[in-house]
């Protein structure tokens, strides 16, 4: 089943009145190389006899993460610790959010944690626990950026972004100029504009990158309403209400811990789609991507660091990005030898298999947007000037 074809019956299981709004297809594998490196991934792990979704690894990160966030949040905020104290415990619940997200919830809702739906199912409601409405991202991040990788108008992850230019089809504002200077101090606010604002927004839309939606069920909108309510309270209210400390210390806090989320989740996601060298292809007159879909994300994908093994155990292997997009439902503990296999296949077909190094993909992430930001030049796509 081709991409466009899966978003579309995935999207039909979420809401039967939901439809493709432009029927992209994507181009024949010529070379072998889609083929080939679906056989060696498949090959790795029958010939090792080992599942490809979570094992004991997965299994004792989950009671780690988990932990982290129950005893940082308790210390916090029932504590009673010194002032510096309670603002690291701020810190470590704020990075075990992020470590929810990237580990438990964003695996589970590829299907990769667990060949039990329920199992996937249930955990990748702790999106819901640290903020963000599961069922509205599934739409936005499996139907429309997994599908529809850096195409402008239907990779949902790089539109309606209000305060920045980051495709070419994007009109040009003054602002922008500056986006390359003040959008790495909104990642500081980015978690507070996910958890209050984003999915609100979301589902307000009648469009979401390439998939077209008349009405969400009302049991989601039910979902979306009382989570965002428990999380304002425990993570915002209850605060105030229990904590022996000055009004001022306690929002610093919970500031603290959004802005070590929202960085946290915004560098991983920007340094993997958004760099100088990253293709934005669009259709042509009869709705082709040229490319095969394999060799589309690999090719507008990028990785940074995937040799770092505490990295990728730190955020779910998802700096070792090009196997994530090639193999979703793979879970993230086998992406370090996924990514060899790929590099290597790559490297014989003759494939634009790229990493980076953590600086180096922040550098060309900061040059992507002041480039996107000018009025006069715009970013390099395919080696030249749009």
């Amino acid at each position: 089943m081709s991409p466009p074809e899966y978003a579309k019956t995935e999207a039909k299981a979420l809401n039967s009145k939901s439809q493709l709004a432009i029927p992209i297809k994507f181009g024949k594998d010529h070379s072998g190389f889609a083929a080939e490196v679906n056989k060696r991934v498949s090959n790795y792990f029958e010939e090792r006899g080992i599942s490809q979704r979570g094992d004991w690894r997965m299994y004792l990160k989950t009671v780690l993460v988990f932990g982290l966030f129950i005893s940082s949040y308790l210390l916090a905020v029932f504590g009673n610790l010194h002032p510096a104290l309670t603002l690291l415990c701020a810190i470590l619940f704020g990075t075990s959010m992020a470590m929810i997200a990237f580990n438990i919830g964003h695996d589970a809702a590829h299907g990769a944690y667990s060949y039990n739906p329920k199992v996937n199912n249930r955990l990748a409601y702790s999106l819901n626990l640290i903020g963000v409405n599961r069922y509205i991202w599934n739409i936005k991040h499996n139907l429309s950026h997994h599908n529809f990788t850096n195409i402008p108008w239907a990779d949902m992850d790089n539109e309606n972004i209000a305060m920045a230019r980051l495709t070419r089809h994007h009109k040009k504002k003054s602002l922008f100029r500056y986006q390359h200077i003040y959008l790495p101090f909104m990642w500081l606010f980015f978690s507070l504009y996910l958890t209050l604002v984003k999915d609100f927004q979301l589902f307000s839309m009648k469009r979401m990158g390439n998939n077209k939606y008349v009405k969400h069920p009302v049991r989601e909108w039910a979902i979306l309403i009382l989570s965002k309510m428990f999380f304002v309270f425990f993570a915002i209210i209850l605060p105030f209400l229990v904590m022996d400390m000055p009004w001022y210390r306690i929002l610093t806090g919970i500031f603290v811990m959004h802005a070590c989320t929202g960085v946290l989740l915004a560098s991983i996601f920007f340094f993997v789609h958004l760099l100088e060298d990253s293709p934005f292809p669009e259709e042509n007159a009869e709705g082709r991507i040229e490319k095969h879909w394999i060799v589309h994300q690999v090719e507008v994908t990028s990785d940074f660091a995937p040799e770092n093994k505490t990295l990728a155990w730190f955020c779910g292997g998802l700096n070792q990005h090009v196997a994530h997009h090639l193999f979703p439902d793979v879970c993230h503990v086998h992406y370090y030898d996924v990514t060899r296999i790929i590099r290597e296949t790559a490297a014989e077909y003759k494939v634009n298999y790229r990493s980076k190094g953590f600086w180096e993909a922040f550098t060309s992430h900061m040059s992507f947007l002041r480039k996107m930001g000018q009025h006069d030049r715009a970013v390099p796509v395919f080696g030249y000037e749009m």
